[in-house]
């Protein structure tokens, strides 16, 4: 397949940071993004942990531990697509699994009265209605024994959770007592904004745990452009958040 590759530089709080772009030449969906973009995010990711050890201070989040995949995780409808698509690519066996995990989450957050809330809700990334669903105690159905099964495909969102306050508080989460790691930008809400134009449905968020349900209720031919023109859309938007801003 022929590519096109491009170096790139951005400065994420000053630090300039060099990317090697590479895409295939021709025209695909919008998720030719999320490489660059899950590649951006380490790196956001690998300067804001630099500041927090040279502040005195470390992540406490572990493999293993699991506590925020109890969360609500506002994802984007390009990324819920995706996701869904993953799943439908995977062996029957397993992709039997996951479905079936997805409908039983359906079925409790019905059950629980907020299915349809949440379907239709574009700030379920509140943290009032966030503590409410993580009380209900029902986990993300790609985690299995503590751990995302599909840690390299996980979310942007789920990238940018990071904490330094004890890791015991993560199971009982308040406004107060969780310290999140800054990266300065969040990758998702930039994702959500530059895709929001090509969407048809005006929902800025769905959530991970009922995508299924809403890619079923929300049906769209994507669009379909050059990748190149994809890149030229969020590159010019990167960089003027970097002129907005002085860095990313």
């Amino acid at each position: 397949m022929k590519t096109i590759t491009a170096d790139v530089t951005l400065a994420i709080a000053g630090t300039p940071i060099d990317i090697k772009i590479s895409v295939p030449n021709k025209k695909t969906k919008s998720d030719v993004l999320l490489p660059f973009l899950r590649n951006l995010t380490q790196k956001a990711e690998d300067l804001a942990v630099a500041q927090v050890v040279a502040k005195g201070e470390k992540v406490s989040c572990k493999k293993g531990c699991g506590a925020c995949c109890n969360q609500l995780v506002p994802i984007t409808q390009l990324e819920a697509r995706y996701l869904v698509a993953l799943v439908e690519r995977m062996p029957k066996a397993r992709q039997q699994k996951y479905k079936a995990q997805f409908l039983e989450t359906y079925q409790r957050l019905e059950q629980a009265g907020i299915s349809e809330q949440l379907m239709a809700h574009d700030s379920i990334d509140n943290i009032e209605f966030g503590l409410k669903y993580f009380h209900l105690g029902i986990p993300c159905p790609f985690l299995e024994g503590g751990s995302c099964s599909i840690h390299p495909e996980r979310p942007l969102r789920c990238r940018e959770y990071l904490v330094t306050s004890p890791a015991s508080n993560c199971s009982n989460p308040t406004e107060g007592n969780i310290r999140r790691v800054d990266y300065r930008i969040s990758m998702s809400r930039f994702l959500a904004a530059i895709i929001q134009p090509w969407t048809k449905y005006p929902h800025k968020w769905v959530p991970l745990s009922l995508i299924f349900s809403w890619v079923e209720r929300h049906p769209e031919v994507p669009t379909i452009r050059h990748s190149k023109e994809w890149f030229d859309d969020a590159l010019k938007a990167l960089s003027q958040k970097a002129a907005d801003k002085d860095n990313l």
